[in-house]
């Protein structure tokens, strides 16, 4: 029998923390691993900015530069750039919600949500 599952995007995981599937297609794992950069980088930040706003200021400008590279490239596709943006943010937040559960002592294995 053949694997059929569908391959998603996943936040990679660390101490305390299993991977995240974020249920963006696989084709977007650059997006949601970008956005778990800027929630590392926020995190480095130790509350100095709110998280809402950093999300939605970083979500805007990942979302500003796609579509930049897309004019330059000739080829602008805003169906494209909204779903890269939802995955940066599925990123960006997959990463603070793994470690604010590892914070709590939550460590989960729902197949649902985990690899």
């Amino acid at each position: 029998m053949t694997d059929q599952r569908i391959r998603t995007a996943v936040v990679d995981g660390f101490d305390n923390a299993p991977p995240l599937d974020t249920g963006a297609p696989i084709e977007l794992q650059f997006a949601v691993d970008l956005g778990a950069i800027c929630a590392d980088a926020w995190l480095d930040l130790k509350g100095d900015v709110r998280l809402h706003d950093y999300a939605a200021h970083q979500a805007a400008a990942f979302a500003r530069g796609m579509e930049a590279a897309m004019q330059d490239a000739g080829d602008v596709d805003a169906h494209r750039v909204t779903i890269s943006r939802q995955a940066f943010a599925a990123g960006l937040m997959g990463r603070v919600q793994q470690h604010l559960f590892a914070a709590l002592g939550i460590v989960t294995r729902e197949p649902r949500t985990t690899h």
